[in-house]
């Protein structure tokens, strides 16, 4: 599902859609984040996995997110803690290969 998230209620997507977010300045530093990341605005935001949706196996995340480039994981953990990671890069199988992006970050959000 593909949101344009200039058009919607960003309050309502981050209560619904992404959860883990605790306000809109959680959300607004992602996506500012990425925009400047990769030089363009971001308009919208596809999810391809969901642990608690999909299974939390590797091999489940592995088999929705092959072929999937700017992809941007996002982690509550038992302890409400907040962090995740971007790739600009396209997923592959495991091949145990690693890769050099220069648009990839990780972060951590303090609440």
């Amino acid at each position: 599902m593909k949101i344009k998230y200039e058009k919607l209620n960003l309050e309502l997507i981050i209560k619904e859609r992404y959860p883990f977010f605790e306000n809109k300045k959680q959300y607004d530093f992602i996506i500012k984040t990425l925009s400047e990341r990769l030089n363009r605005k971001i308009s919208n935001i596809e999810k391809i996995y969901q642990a608690t949706v999909d299974g939390d196996s590797t091999a489940n995340f592995h088999a929705k997110c092959v072929g999937h480039s700017n992809t941007l994981i996002i982690i509550k953990s038992t302890y409400n803690k907040i962090f995740g990671a971007f790739t600009s890069l396209a997923y592959h199988s495991l091949s145990g290969q690693y890769y050099y992006d220069t648009n990839a970050f990780i972060f951590l959000l303090i609440i």
